[in-house]
């Protein structure tokens, strides 16, 4: 225990970085356990899925040891949908001393969604945000307003349509990224102080990406989440209009959160990959139903990895420039009007290898590798 206990704060430190159960427990160790554990614990806060007692406690401790907030560089907060006003108070003088918070993500609890809520407990901080996510508040007219014009990736894939006209006015000169309804990205587009943009992630049935044409030279990645999924030639169609204003893009994915029907691709849309001059990787998220039936005329089976392996590796011979295709179902069999249990099966081939990925519960949603997440 004595050679324990006299560890330099090197070796400490490689220590922490391999625990990945609970850093408080080091604390009690030694002094350079205590800095080591604590440097990490309060780098990156993520407190999603805490209830408020656990996030008020964490406001205080931040509040009374200004060496602790000092140390905030990443936080995610998940609030209930109305905030008493003690508790707003308690967050805001948090966020008054974390001078060096970096990358904020505020989330709603899951069920309902907030309304009206103040964010005055945001805009009395001191920091420089460089990426935020936000679903909690319906408009960000008070944060993006109050001199955060160091936001390079901004989230909003659930802002109030009202409030979609008012990003014309924001500054944002260092935005790269942003994941928003299309509507408030051709906003951010028409914003006198719009940046050009490299990633863009839209929330969208119907597509037109037209007003975004300004963003064709510099853009590299795009990613589409429809919620009620693609049906046919709607699907050829959309792929149509990102080769017509995004021909030289190299990543692009799609997500649909919703389909029936037979899970296919549609012979045409590989055709189409040719056409693509510098794409490098292709992502294809499909959630759809299997019905006993066989795929229609020119469309290629996904209900099993066989098909995906087949489906990807056409893909990869399609496009020239192609060097990873990923496709990921969710299937389900529907027997006498009954939904049964559903599978998910995820494939990804490369130029090196092909790999599969079989998760029977697990929910495809729109994918993190995008934005990563806020601790990259």
């Amino acid at each position: 225990m004595a050679s324990l206990l006299s560890l330099p704060p090197e070796i400490c430190s490689t220590i922490c970085e391999y625990v990945d159960t609970g850093l408080a427990p080091l604390c009690r160790i030694s002094h350079s356990f205590r800095d080591q554990a604590q440097r990490m614990m309060y780098r990156k806060v993520d407190l999603q899925d805490c209830n408020m007692r656990l996030v008020k406690s964490w406001c205080l401790v931040i509040t009374r040891n200004p060496h602790l907030a000092n140390r905030v560089w990443g936080l995610i907060l998940q609030l209930p949908n109305t905030l008493e006003p003690k508790e707003a108070e308690l967050l805001s003088r948090a966020f008054a001393v974390c001078v060096h918070l970096k990358r904020l993500a505020v989330h709603h609890m899951p069920g309902s969604r907030p309304e009206n809520n103040s964010q005055d407990w945001i805009v009395k901080g001191p920091f420089q945000l460089e990426r935020f996510f936000n679903t909690y508040f319906d408009t960000l007219y008070t944060v993006l307003a109050h001199q955060q014009t160091h936001i390079r990736v901004l989230s909003l894939p659930s802002t109030d349509p009202s409030s979609w006209s008012s990003y014309r006015e924001y500054e944002l000169p260092n935005l790269i990224a942003i994941d928003a309804p299309l509507e408030v990205v051709g906003c951010v587009a028409e914003a006198k102080f719009a940046a050009p943009l490299e990633r863009i992630q839209i929330h969208q049935d119907r597509l037109n990406l037209s007003s975004l044409s300004r963003f064709a030279p510099t853009l590299t990645t795009l990613s589409i989440v429809r919620e009620r999924g693609f049906i046919g030639s709607a699907t050829v169609a959309v792929i149509d209009e990102v080769l017509k204003v995004f021909p030289r893009l190299q990543h692009f994915s799609v997500y649909e959160k919703e389909r029936q029907g037979v899970a296919t691709m549609e012979d045409s849309i590989i055709r189409r990959l040719q056409q693509f001059t510098s794409l490098t990787t292709l992502t294809w998220h499909l959630c759809r139903w299997v019905s006993p039936s066989e795929p229609p005329m020119g469309c290629r089976g996904l209900r099993d990895r066989r098909e995906l392996l087949w489906c990807g590796l056409t893909m990869l011979a399609a496009c020239a420039t192609l060097r990873k295709a990923s496709i990921s179902v969710r299937l389900a069999s529907l027997r006498g009007g009954i939904e049964e249990e559903q599978e998910a099966i995820s494939c990804t081939v490369s130029e090196e290898s092909s790999t599969f990925d079989d998760d029977q519960h697990h929910e495809l949603e729109e994918s993190d590798s995008f934005y990563a997440t806020i601790f990259d």
